[in-house]
């Protein structure tokens, strides 16, 4: 059965095992006359046959086809009889191992004019090239064939790119018409032998013109080796002598190699709010013609496949294959009619919102231009004696004996855009591996000055450096960073959001990619794809200042105080705190608390976007509050009892200020995100006991929260629909007022440190405040200050004198609630009541005897009497002697409960032994009886105690 679609995927995929599956794809047309994709992993090569033997006998006619690579992932899924099948997944970041290398030989108009005419052409290729035989040659069914190198060994992505990259130069070089594009898909999917074509009206069959054997990889790697760079490699050289490289090389003649580094998707994101809007949303608002503009753009990118799902994948109609299809419609089409960078002005006519605002618009250039150029202005720093090859690779400048200058090549790993980030120096950069895929590199200053650390550390990063070249890289990167230091933009804070520091002091404030100073401003790094979209100025300022007035026209302090929120955070730091909680929450809906909300959120970034939803990961959501530092974070919509929960557990560690630490790929410890900004939420409900639940043995939860209800307005907006436009119009245009207020700040961080430091004494002198309540005193301080800088600026309009007496109000209000939750156990009463929970709750753990036995060995017969029916019990945690009133607790079991009740151990066991007397000490509980236990650390309590009588009757 299907013999030559076995012996094809035995010889040419790679075997499956477990975390590895060998994938099966088809197409077909729906009953809704639509065509589909789907497929199946598969985990042998039975059922690889048995999937194509079952897709071939469907009622409606299949193309299938393999994934040459095998993927790690598949996704379970149930059919509609209620059958469980492996849903194939396809990707290049997926791939586990590749097992041979291939081309697709093309018959059609500007290619081949039949398959002996291709076929002439591969022995040809073959013969000039030294290739072995290939193991499989299959008939497409389009007069068009695949060709298979299968290898004697499974390679990585990263082993087989450079391979599939050097056999696609090597067919241009050789003139082989074929798909280049194929080559080097590490996740390509080809048809199988035995199947049917079916884009013609008569299905043509998919056949096996030739089988072979294996090829050694060895071979592969040094036939190809001529192909691998088209710029040659010297990795040392001896003074005095060296390879001229500054003429082509004979084999490399034919090969476009890049004159600039390749354009990275992000790049565009930071001068295109289309790309920005897609990248952060997903494209969830495109309709059909500006998807097919993302296309149009990420086939000019590098990583174009993965970046054209990054714009996709939020969409209502997202499907993975078809996306893929449409990126390679796009590039062949923009082979096929050598088409130019799409315009901003095609993007525009397809009704992009971003475009009508835009003042690059008017340049009639492409997005892809202005990241280019960027790309081209950064990168203009080397220092002298050292030049850019075509190909990104640094070489050095020299000259002969004989006066011939000549250049000599560092290494093969192109080096692009770089800049330095202070404190410490830290040299930043854009290279490409062998998987060509860029990536950002940093290079610590101190490494390349250490005498043996220097290898090691680039090695560990990807970078493989060898001893004779190391010397002269270091010389080069040093030599990069003076230049670099003395090159205006050279050095960039390394921070995208918040308070700039260097040499342990603020210097300026980072907002809207710059760092804004005193009458200054320089570059800022960038924050990456989604948070550039979601963070900074976008459209124009109308939207948001007429929102604001609309808040501060009614004059409720409660709605005052969230908009203040958005100006108070950056202030936080400045008190020298991490994180503060502010919660506000009504019953009612409709009183205007969601307006506040989003219109705070748009000071900053998006209001929709840049709130945080509570089914954001906790390391999403870390790693968000690392990058943004300063800006205030908001959540918005918690409602039910369990969605109050889940922000608790979620938010109740972050007024900590800083994410965990972990550990990088080269074992380094990786530098963790810190911030120090205020926390605002939205409820329905109180949030005041849920944090008491968190910790009931302390108070220390409530007195992080700052908590008050917003009453509903005297009076309701009468033009609420025109407020709902406006929110809609928000989402379009904000962040105009962060970049005010962040200029602000750059230039006057030392005025705002003096007076709000000045204003929070003088509250905590006026309230009385207790060290504990520092962090309430501490919200009330931002927020009045945030309001006063706000109005300063022109911002708005917030009443200073109502909002200081309202927070005034809370603070009040919070103490009374403080001090009417049984929290902190610092009565007995309190201790009393944690024991008889206890007790109540381990009737079935606990034994009743007449009296304890303390002495050595066994008790005489008889001496200890169980007093209850110890038959139920499972295990034992608590023994009470009713004759000697002692009660003894099993250490273990009793903090087990204690952890699983919210309760502190260490705090109530103080407390009962400063009140009751308690002991520690190592025993036996049940001793003398048929349940005596192994020695063990016990709690022992003194039950004559009167304050304990009503806990133990």
């Amino acid at each position: 059965m299907l013999q030559h679609a076995r012996q094809f995927a035995a010889t040419v995929l790679p075997p499956p095992q477990d975390g590895k599956f060998i994938n099966i794809h088809w197409k077909g047309i729906g009953q809704n006359g639509k065509p589909f994709w789907d497929g199946r992993a598969c985990e042998t090569i039975d059922e690889f046959v048995r999937t194509v033997d079952w897709a071939l006998n469907r009622q409606s006619p299949l193309d299938i086809y393999a994934c040459m690579s095998a993927q790690r992932r598949m996704e379970e899924k149930v059919s509609k009889k209620g059958y469980t099948y492996k849903h194939a997944l396809r990707s290049a970041n997926d791939v586990v191992t590749i097992k041979s290398l291939y081309i697709d030989v093309d018959v059609k108009e500007g290619a081949y004019a039949d398959t002996k005419e291709g076929l002439a052409a591969l022995r040809d290729f073959i013969t000039s090239t030294s290739m072995p035989i290939p193991s499989a040659v299959v008939a497409s069914g389009s007069g068009g064939f695949h060709v298979h190198w299968a290898l004697d060994r499974e390679l990585t992505r990263e082993q087989w790119q450079p391979l599939a990259n050097a056999l696609a130069r090597a067919t241009q070089v050789h003139g082989l018409k074929c798909d280049s594009q194929c080559t080097v898909d590490a996740a390509r999917i080809l048809r199988v032998p035995q199947t049917l074509n079916h884009k013609w009206d008569d299905p043509r069959p998919v056949e096996l013109i030739s089988l072979g054997g294996e090829v050694s990889t060895d071979e592969i790697i040094a036939l190809l080796q001529p192909y691998m760079d088209a710029t040659p490699v010297v990795a040392a050289f001896p003074k005095g002598t060296a390879t001229d490289t500054s003429a082509n090389n004979e084999l490399g003649a034919g090969i476009e190699t890049p004159a600039a580094p390749p354009i990275i998707i992000d790049e565009v994101a930071q001068h295109c709010g289309f790309v920005a809007r897609s990248l952060g949303t997903g494209g969830k608002d495109n309709d059909n013609p500006l998807w097919f503009m993302t296309a149009a753009i990420a086939a000019h990118v590098q990583d174009g496949r993965e970046a054209l799902h990054r714009m996709s994948d939020k969409h209502a109609g997202y499907d993975e294959q078809k996306t893929n299809e449409l990126f390679d419609r796009a590039v062949a089409k923009q082979k096929e009619r050598d088409l130019g960078w799409p315009k901003c002005s095609k993007i525009a006519g397809y009704g992009c919102r971003e475009c009508q605002s835009c003042p690059l618009l008017a340049k009639n250039k492409s997005p892809l231009n202005f990241a280019q150029v960027t790309a081209q202005e950064v990168d203009n720093t080397l220092p002298d004696r050292f030049l850019r090859n075509p190909n990104g690779t640094i070489a050095v400048r020299a000259v002969n004996e004989d006066g011939t200058p000549f250049t000599i090549t560092l290494t093969h790993y192109p080096i692009w855009t770089g800049w330095l980030s202070p404190d410490p120096w830290v040299l930043h950069f854009t290279t490409m591996f062998n998987d060509s895929r860029s990536v950002s590199f940093e290079l610590p200053a101190e490494v390349i000055g250490s005498k043996d650390g220097f290898s090691k550390y680039m090695s560990a990063k990807g970078f493989f450096v060898g001893e004779r070249e190391a010397k002269t890289l270091k010389e080069f990167f040093m030599a990069w960073i003076q230049k670099l230091q003395k090159t205006k933009h050279g050095v960039v804070s390394a921070v995208p959001f918040g308070w700039s520091v260097a040499n342990g002091k603020l210097e300026g404030f980072s907002y809207g990619g710059s760092v804004w100073g005193k009458n200054s401003e320089r570059p800022a790094a960038s924050p990456g794809g989604a948070l550039a979209y979601q963070y900074g100025p976008h459209g124009t300022p109308e939207v948001w200042t007429e929102l604001s007035r609309v808040i501060t026209d009614q004059n409720r302090p409660g709605l005052n105080a969230i908009l203040a929120s958005a100006f108070a955070g950056p202030l936080v730091q400045l008190l020298g705190h991490s994180g503060l909680l502010l919660n506000c929450f009504s019953i009612e809906t409709g009183i205007g608390k969601t307006t506040a909300m989003k219109t705070a959120q748009g000071v900053w970034g998006h209001p929709v976007m840049a709130m945080t939803a509570l089914d954001d990961t906790k390391n999403s959501l870390l790693g968000k509050l690392g990058k943004i530092k300063n800006l205030p974070c908001y959540w918005d919509e918690i409602k039910s009892e369990q969605q109050v929960k889940t922000f608790i557990d979620t938010v109740f560690n972050l007024t900590g200020g800083r994410e965990r630490a972990r550990m990088a790929q080269d074992l380094s410890i990786r530098e963790s995100g810190t911030w120090h900004t205020l926390l605002v939420s939205a409820t329905n409900e109180s949030l005041l006991d849920a944090m008491a639940a968190k910790n009931r043995s302390t108070a220390a939860g409530l007195v992080r929260l700052f908590e008050y209800q917003v009453e509903p307005p005297a009076q309701k907006i009468s033009d609420t629909g025109h407020v709902q436009q406006l929110l809609g119009q928000l989402e379009y245009n904000y962040g105009h007022a962060g970049l005010i207020y962040s200029k602000w700040l750059g230039a006057h961080h030392e005025k705002a440190r003096d007076e709000v430091s000045q204003l929070h004494s003088d509250i905590c002198a006026e309230t009385d405040s207790e060290q504990g309540e520092r962090l309430w005193t501490n919200v009330i301080a931002v927020l009045i200050k945030g309001a006063d800088y706000a109005n300063q600026l022109g911002l708005t309009q917030i009443n200073l004198p109502e909002l200081k007496s309202f927070l005034l109000g809370v603070m009040a209000g919070m103490r009374k609630e403080v001090s009417k939750t049984p929290t902190g156990q610092s009565s007995t009463m309190t201790v009393s009541q944690v024991l008889a929970d206890f007790l109540n709750s381990t009737r079935q753990n606990t034994l009743e005897t007449n009296r304890t036995w303390v002495g050595r060995g066994k008790p005489p017969k008889g001496a200890i009497q169980i007093l209850n029916d110890y038959t139920r019990i499972q295990r034992l945690g608590v023994q009470i002697s009713k004759e000697d009133g002692i009660m003894r607790i099993s250490s273990t079991f009793f903090s087990e409960w204690m952890a699983k009740t919210g309760h502190s151990r260490k705090s109530f066991l103080d407390r009962m032994e400063s009140e009751f007397g308690v002991k520690m000490m190592v025993g036996k509980l049940g001793g003398g009886t048929v349940l005596t236990g192994a020695n063990e650390q016990l709690i022992v309590i003194d039950m004559n105690d009167a304050k304990l009588t009503d806990v133990l009757e």
